[in-house]
């Protein structure tokens, strides 16, 4: 199969060396909103937004052929409200929110190596499940894709406060309380022995390529 390179080192074993481009862009941005409803009250708003696309030519072979793609979004929004009863007494509330929304697949991603291969048994009718089957030769480098992918990932964390500060003379007391939840949507859609991609293994071959 082509997906073996010849050996570019010298020896029988570990005499293979890639060299691969990876691409990680990613870009930015924050706005941030403050406004004064009266004299006593007032919010602040503010959010955050970064996108990532991250290139993982080595996520499951050395040969630096069947690598992933990692695309996710983080959003982070934050919002107070303060609340001056009188200059001696003022209440603030807090509530944030942290998410990072993450996909995985393969580069290969919607191939369907396995029909390609003759490999029966593998393959599966959902496009983004369709990729290269892990094949493992003794005495040769792994080739096909991370078995773990794709994944899709999305967390969700909440967080609320709310703090009282009360001045008496030259004393400051603060009362308060906080409260902070994690809500994960994890999502393997990897599909072993239900239509999805597994792994293939092979005793035999050229130790050379290891």
């Amino acid at each position: 199969m082509p997906y073996w390179p010849a050996p570019n080192l010298p020896g029988q074993t570990n005499n293979y060396l890639a060299d691969v481009n990876s691409h990680v862009p990613w870009d930015s941005f924050v706005t941030k909103i403050d406004e004064r409803l009266s004299a006593k009250d007032s919010i602040a708003i503010r959010y955050q937004h970064r996108g990532d696309h991250i290139e993982l030519p080595f996520d499951a072979s050395t040969l630096g052929e069947f690598g992933s793609v990692t695309n996710s979004t983080t959003q982070v929004i934050g919002f107070s409200y303060t609340r001056i009863f009188t200059p001696m007494l003022i209440n603030e509330f807090r509530a944030g929110l942290y998410r990072i929304a993450s996909r995985e697949l393969p580069m290969d991603a919607g191939t369907d190596y396995a029909a390609k291969w003759g490999i029966s048994g593998v393959s599966s009718n959902v496009p983004m499940l369709l990729g290269s089957p892990e094949i493992d030769v003794v005495g040769m480098a792994v080739i096909g894709d991370n078995y773990q992918r794709p994944w899709i990932q999305t967390a969700n964390d909440y967080s609320y406060s709310d703090t009282l500060t009360l001045v008496r003379g030259a004393h400051q007391v603060k009362f308060g309380g906080s409260l902070a939840a994690v809500k994960t949507h994890p999502g393997n859609a990897e599909r072993r022995g239900d239509g999805g991609r597994a792994g293939e293994t092979e005793r035999g071959g050229d130790p050379a390529h290891t």
